[in-house]
């Protein structure tokens, strides 16, 4: 199963498919900037991409997604600024 995470950060759009084993990937304003995956069970997958949230100005999203045996954890951010999480009991 694909789950979903979704954001609106300054003029993009973020969105965040992760699913298990742990599989990953960033999109902004639909275009896919970056994935990750891993066959183990415990591990934080780890994503970023800058994005262009204003005329000439650029910030740096980074999402971690942290997979456990018993949940899935996904954060977004930008800077130290938390812009969405979500959590899905497995």
């Amino acid at each position: 199963m694909i789950h979903h995470l979704n954001a609106e950060y300054e003029d993009a759009q973020l969105r965040v498919t992760f699913s298990q084993p742990a599989e990953a990937s960033l999109y902004i304003n639909g275009i896919q900037r970056d994935t990750a995956s891993s066959n183990a069970t415990d591990i934080t997958l780890k994503l970023g991409s800058p994005v262009q949230t204003g005329y000439e100005q650029h910030e740096f999203i980074e999402v971690n997604i942290h997979y456990t045996k018993e949940s899935i954890s996904a954060r977004i951010f930008s800077g130290e600024k938390l812009i969405a999480q979500g959590k899905i009991s497995l």
